[in-house]
């Protein structure tokens, strides 16, 4: 009787210990499925914040490089803030010149330690640190004679004759009238052609003449 008992009690025991099992199973079960479930709000949530974001973006205008002139040569680069270093690197200016910035027709001084702001279309230019920005004025042509890289060695007698040149004039006689013409500096006559340019300008980096016309009857 004693023996029946025992092992009907370990069956109960076994059932019990089964049951509970289950139930043990069956929960973490259901914890992994709320934590499935959980996981995929988390996922559909991050998708939709994805999705926002790529919206944003396709709304933001993007940069598109703008041209620069250096040296005559047209480069592309990103607008916005650039050291005047990077840009000598760039034209492959070396640093013994300067990079200056042609602004409203004026030549800038630009340190090479300093930033400027690019939105397309800047002009630049690389010279010597001593060399001048010449401008000869002429009444009869529409546009004044520039040089941006003049060297203050040059004499007057040298630039006079490239002036000519590059309005199409001569002096001489011609039709019975002689023809000759004169630089001004200021209100200066510039008669010593042997004077240098860097004497006329002095400390002045730019240099603004006047070409005048004189006839006289042959």
């Amino acid at each position: 009787m004693l023996t029946r008992l025992t092992v009907t009690n370990r069956r109960k025991a076994g059932r019990k210990n089964n049951t509970m099992a289950a139930e043990q199973i069956e929960r973490e079960i259901h914890q992994i499925q709320e934590k499935i479930h959980k996981d995929q709000l988390e996922i559909e949530q991050l998708e939709r914040e994805e999705e926002r974001l790529l919206e944003q973006e396709q709304h933001i205008p993007k940069h598109v490089d703008v041209e620069i002139t250096i040296d005559n040569k047209i480069y592309e680069v990103k607008p916005g803030e650039h050291k005047v270093a990077t840009l000598k690197e760039l034209a492959g200016i070396p640093t013994t010149k300067e990079l200056e910035e042609i602004i409203n027709g004026t030549l800038t001084p630009l340190a090479n330690d300093s930033v400027v702001h690019i939105h397309g279309g800047e002009v630049f230019l690389g010279r010597e640190k001593d060399a001048l920005h010449v401008t000869v004025y002429y009444p009869a042509a529409k546009e004044p004679y520039t040089e941006y890289h003049a060297r203050r060695t040059e004499t007057v007698g040298m630039l006079k004759s490239r002036v000519l040149v590059a309005f199409n004039l001569a002096e001489g006689q011609e039709s019975g009238q002689n023809f000759t013409y004169t630089l001004y500096h200021k209100k200066r006559l510039l008669e010593n052609l042997a004077e240098t340019l860097g004497q006329v300008a002095g400390q002045e980096r730019s240099l603004d003449l006047k070409l005048s016309q004189q006839i006289t009857q042959g």
